[in-house]
């Protein structure tokens, strides 16, 4: 039996190499094709029972799978190269994306064996290559940009394959935040980053394909997972079509119900967030960006933005306040501790301070006008009730000077000795009367650049409300 199983393993290699020279899949010797306008059908069909074999040995050799699980991810990854490797030296460039799109979406089937040990042998042989990738931007990884969304049925193998494209986007030499370079050094690399802003996030945007709507939502096995990067651009894709996105540079559009319902999305995802040993922290300005751009774009009513403001604020004093609890398998060494850095901190309760310095009382005893019996924000530069406003209805409330005050005495905390560029830049924005809600997603991604080195916070447009800061 053992020769007979050799056999038949002898012949379906052979037809494989017949279906791959038939369909043009090979390196020709001189680095290039005679593309004809059937290749592209043909090698769709060649990956097709490429997988289907793999599949099939997968289900007749099951322990091979699970006692040589590295042999097995080395086809796979194989695979992947073989698609980089024939597209990038056959097809012209403008028609790279679209063939990969065909390839992978039958290769990236594989990923949706959830019920054997090959899926996840898959997803991690799909996230190496991606992270060992020397481009960034490679044809694999705009390919699955495009079309994993509707392929892969897996949740779970879909939110990490995402969450790890994004990331590797984003990777190129590490950026010192600003704070930590010299003011010539600062002022070069910001020149740099000028010449296109959020042209790194407009792309992506541009590639990335929706998820079609699931039950449940996919958006819970992002939470779930810590995948926060895509999760920031599930919501993006959700904003008006006018709008590349906050991150690109541009507002969120004029579409208001729109607007509505992704804040809405928002609201219920940020409250979920909680400090835990898989999250990244360097993600979450990003929601904090768009959360609060989403409430000054208007798209709330009578109170609706205050209460909103304050479930964020809520959410922002968990993670100040956050002290992990001692568990014996985290004392024993056995679990990781959950630990909010003193970055993530500052900028929460930098944030927390900005928000409340814009939602001034009224002075006690002032009759209210019809105009005037909600909360009033503060919406544009120089509106009264500022901290170093002369205002004789509205004053800072006493919420707003104690948190000022508190992260006024940081300056005098020895924790925080290597953060006192950043709470010094803190301090100027909220004291400045020129900022307010308006440019408050500004102040935000301002701040995350100076405490996060990070592709995703570096390559944000910086832009997006300058003009509204004199």
């Amino acid at each position: 039996s053992s020769c007979a199983a050799n056999v038949s393993v002898g012949v379906d290699l052979a037809a494989l190499d017949l279906l791959q020279v038939a369909a043009g899949y090979t390196v020709a010797p001189t680095g290039a094709h005679a593309y004809h306008p059937s290749t592209s059908r043909k090698r769709q069909i060649f990956v097709r029972a490429c997988v289907r074999m793999t599949l099939q040995l997968a289900t007749r050799y099951k322990n091979i799978v699970q006692s040589q699980p590295a042999d097995v991810k080395k086809s796979i990854t194989s695979m992947i190269d073989k698609v980089d490797t024939i597209i990038s030296s056959s097809v012209l460039e403008h028609l790279r994306v679209y063939e990969s799109s065909l390839l992978l979406s039958e290769l990236l089937l594989l990923l949706n064996q959830s019920a054997s040990s090959l899926g996840n042998i898959s997803l991690e042989a799909f996230c190496d290559w991606l992270s060992s990738s020397t481009n960034r931007r490679s044809i694999v990884l705009c390919g699955i940009l495009k079309v994993s969304g509707a392929v892969v049925k897996n949740d779970a193998a879909l939110s990490q394959l995402l969450e790890t494209c994004v990331k590797v986007w984003f990777q190129q030499t590490p950026v010192l935040p600003t704070a930590a370079l010299g003011d010539q050094d600062c002022s070069e690399q910001q020149q740099q980053q000028d010449e296109s802003p959020g042209s790194d996030w407009s792309r992506l945007l541009t590639l990335f394909q929706k998820v079609p709507p699931k039950s449940p939502p996919f958006e819970d096995s992002l939470l779930s997972h810590n995948c926060l990067l895509t999760l920031y651009i599930m919501l993006v894709k959700n904003l008006p079509a006018s709008s590349p996105g906050p991150a690109a540079g541009t507002l969120p559009g004029t579409d208001l119900s729109q607007n509505a319902a992704v804040l809405s999305k928002l609201i219920s995802y940020v409250g979920q967030i909680t400090p835990n040993e898989g999250l990244d922290e360097s993600k979450l300005p990003l929601l904090w960006m768009l959360y609060v751009q989403l409430i000054h774009t208007g798209c709330q009513e009578g109170n609706a933005p205050v209460q909103s403001l304050n479930i964020l604020l809520s959410h922002l004093n968990g993670f100040i306040s956050y002290k992990p609890s001692w568990q014996l398998l985290s004392a024993i060494g056995l679990k990781k501790q959950t630990i909010v850095s003193n970055k993530c901190r500052l900028l929460c309760k930098s944030l927390v301070s900005f928000i409340l310095t814009q939602l001034p009382e009224r002075i006690e005893g002032e009759p209210e006008s019809p105009t005037m019996s909600s909360q009033y924000i503060r919406q544009q530069s120089g509106a009264p009730g500022h901290l170093t406003s002369n205002s004789s209805d509205l004053v800072p409330s006493p919420e707003a000077l104690k948190s000022v005050s508190q992260l006024e005495q940081l300056a005098s905390d020895k924790n925080y000795n290597d953060l006192k560029p950043q709470l010094e830049l803190a301090l100027q924005c909220i004291r400045d009367p020129n900022y307010s809600m308006a440019n408050c997603h500004h102040f935000v991604i301002k701040l995350a650049k100076r405490l996060y080195s990070e592709g995703y916070i570096q390559s944000i447009c910086n832009q997006t409300s300058q003009e509204n800061v004199q």
